[in-house]
Formats: C-alpha cells, sequence, structure tokens
C-alpha cells in the first residue's frame, strides 16, 4: 500500500493493483507488478518481478519502457525489506528526470530514454576479496538532496554480517563520496532528506545528519542490552518524523552473527533515544508534525515525537499503514479483504465501504 505525492492510494492485492482518487476505484490489469514509486509529475511506476520493462500510469493510461527506450532487464525486483531489489521509491531531479536504483545500477529516466549507470560508474570499485569470491554490489537507495544532487547507498551481506561500500552522490557531472571520511565506505540502507535539506543516513551502526554550511553531526548510539546481542550491527531504516525528531530501526549483532531476524525501533529526539518496540521492523506512517500510526506486527499504536499509545490489538494478522495527503491514515491487513481508514486524525480508524 502506497500514497502518491497527490493522495492516489495504490494498493498491489491477490488481483492486481487499485487506486483510489475521488471516491472511486480504478481496477488495472494483473501483470504482477511491484509498486516502485511516485514521481514529482504524479506517475506511478511498476515493474514484473523479472525487471524486463517498466511502465508509467500518468492518470489516463499506461506506457511501457522496454530495449527501444534504453531500458534493459534489470534482474529479480521484489520488496523484501533490507533484501529489497530495488529502491524504497523513484525521485526527481530538478530537470525533471526519474531516478531509482536496482540492486547491480542506478537508472535515469529523462522523459524520453533511460540511462544506466553501473556501479562502477557511480563510484564504487570492487575490492581483490569481492573479485574472488565472487561478491556483487547491492545497491539499496536512492535520494535526492536539497542542492539536487542524487544520492545512492551500497550494502550487502558477506560473510557474518552487512557489508559495504557506502554513499554516493551525483551533482549532474560527476558521482562524488568514494573519499568521504563518513560516507566512503561501510554498509548503508537507507538515505533521508528532511524539510531543511538536511541529510540523514545510517552508515554501519551510526547515525550522522549533513547540514550544508555545517557539516556533519554524529549521533552517539544507546546501549545495547545482552539480551539483543554484544553490539549494534546496522541501520535498517530512518522514518523523519517532526521537527529534529527521527525514528530508527536498529539490527543488533550477536557475535559475528547479525542475521539474528531481531530489529529495535528507537525515536531520537534532539540527542534523546528512547526505545519503541522491540519485534520490528513494523510499519510507521506520520504526517508532518510528527504524528502518526505505528503497526508493530499486529498491534496498532497511535504515536507523536513523544509518546506511543496502544490502540488496537488486531491478531492474528500483522497491519501495514499508510498517511495520505489529507492526514488520514489507511490500514491495511495483508491476507484480509478489509481496507481501514481514519475519519479524522488521530481517532480510531473506523472501515471504508
Amino acid at each position: 500500500m502506497k500514497v502518491s505525492p497527490e493522495g492516489v492510494l495504490w494498493l498491489v492485492t491477490s488481483q492486481g493493483l487499485r487506486s483510489y482518487w475521488d471516491n472511486a476505484w480504478t481496477i488495472h490489469p494483473d501483470h504482477g507488478e511491484v509498486l516502485l514509486g511516485f514521481d514529482a509529475l504524479g506517475r506511478a511506476w511498476i515493474a514484473p518481478n523479472d525487471g524486463e520493462r517498466i511502465s508509467a500510469w500518468d492518470g489516463e493510461k499506461w506506457k511501457i519502457y522496454g530495449l527501444e527506450s534504453g531500458w534493459t532487464p534489470a534482474g529479480p525486483v521484489w520488496r523484501a525489506g533490507t533484501f529489497a531489489t530495488v529502491s524504497e521509491e523513484v525521485v526527481t531531479d530538478e530537470r525533471g528526470w526519474v531516478w531509482l536504483a536496482t540492486q547491480r545500477d542506478v537508472r535515469r529516466f529523462d522523459g524520453e530514454q533511460w540511462r544506466i549507470y553501473d556501479a562502477e560508474d557511480a563510484g564504487y570499485y570492487p575490492t581483490e576479496e569481492m573479485l574472488a569470491q565472487g561478491f556483487e554490489y547491492f545497491l539499496t537507495d536512492v535520494a535526492l538532496d536539497s542542492v539536487g544532487d542524487v544520492w545512492i547507498a551500497d550494502c550487502a551481506w558477506e560473510g557474518p554480517g552487512a557489508e559495504g561500500q557506502g554513499a554516493r552522490w551525483f551533482n549532474g557531472r560527476y558521482w562524488w563520496g568514494r573519499y568521504s571520511q563518513v560516507v566512503g565506505s561501510g554498509c548503508v540502507e537507507d538515505i533521508e532528506v528532511d524539510q531543511y535539506g538536511r541529510i540523514w543516513v545510517g552508515v554501519d551502526e551510526t547515525l550522522w545528519r549533513y547540514s550544508p554550511r555545517w557539516g556533519w553531526k554524529k549521533y552517539d548510539m544507546p546501549m545495547i542490552d545482552p539480551a539483543w546481542g554484544t553490539r549494534w550491527g546496522y541501520i535498517a531504516e530512518i522514518t523523519l518524523g517532526g521537527e529534529d525528531t527521527a525514528w530508527v530501526t536498529m539490527a543488533p549483532c550477536s557475535g559475528a552473527r547479525c542475521d539474528t531476524d531481531l530489529f529495535l525501533l528507537y525515536r531520537l529526539t534532539g540527542d534523546e533515544w528512547t526505545l519503541v518496540s522491540e519485534h520490528g521492523p513494523g510499519d510507521l506512517a506520520l504526517d508532518s508534525t510528527g504524528r502518526g500510526w505505528l503497526c508493530d506486527r499486529n498491534h496498532l499504536y497511535s504515536v507523536t515525537d513523544a509518546s506511543s499509545e496502544l490502540i488496537a490489538d488486531l491478531r492474528p494478522f500483522y497491519c501495514i499503514v499508510e498517511m495520505d495527503t489529507n492526514g488520514r491514515a489507511w490500514l491495511a491487513q495483508p491476507g484480509q479483504s478489509i481496507l481501514w481508514v481514519t475519519a479524522q486524525t488521530p481517532p480510531q480508524p473506523t472501515p471504508t465501504d
């Protein structure tokens, strides 16, 4: 379930794609597509699981792009948390060009043709160990900063845990960041840009924030509970809330192992960390003030920058939640055929027709 910047609700269902706008549903052909995201023109972008093509919906019709437009097969396309093979969203730069990252490359659409940058083009170079083991890059995210640079990130599993070659950014002519002391190496799963144009990025187990003209700020991480592990492994996800608030999903490691399947959600307000969930990663939807909803598996919470309140126990099905442009929250439970929406913000959800 995703909401476009214009407020169109999109659902991926067992019978194909559905979109909801102006109290009406549109049923799209069932091609088994993955919903990739939305560009600044409001187009929805989708791709099949085999990555053979990409399609855009302009509100009236679908346009398919393949080899004739420069798109080459992208390999398997799926959404699977930290093992997703496509970026969390697509982004649109100041020229109106659309960018997305797949597992092995970065792709740019200028309105007519796709151009593909391999990992090496973007400033990632294989080490001798990678070459010896046949280890591949795993590009994870794409973001646009306040000056128009496009950022990408790399993180993959090698041996006992997550490793990577950090983040890079493209200024329209060149890729930078390979020699950065902050983001030049390490596992980077998520990059986010807040309303002030500041960049938030998790590098391995450390959270950093970059402010134009002021530089990088490092956040000291909370102490890890021995019941979870011996150290923090990597930051899996960052969600930005109200002013100076970030919700950070972290993965602990136990000895040499980081594949513990345990994620913990913290809320960072200023420099203070608060543990929100030990079950993570969950699904979080916030409005511009930092208020919203958290689906912690099958429990629904109302959350703010300072508190969390249990609203409903939705067992046995887990839930997902999205916030639309009118401040309404939409809730679905995979495996169920009902959709919920808040009548106002933030009372308990009531079912739609």
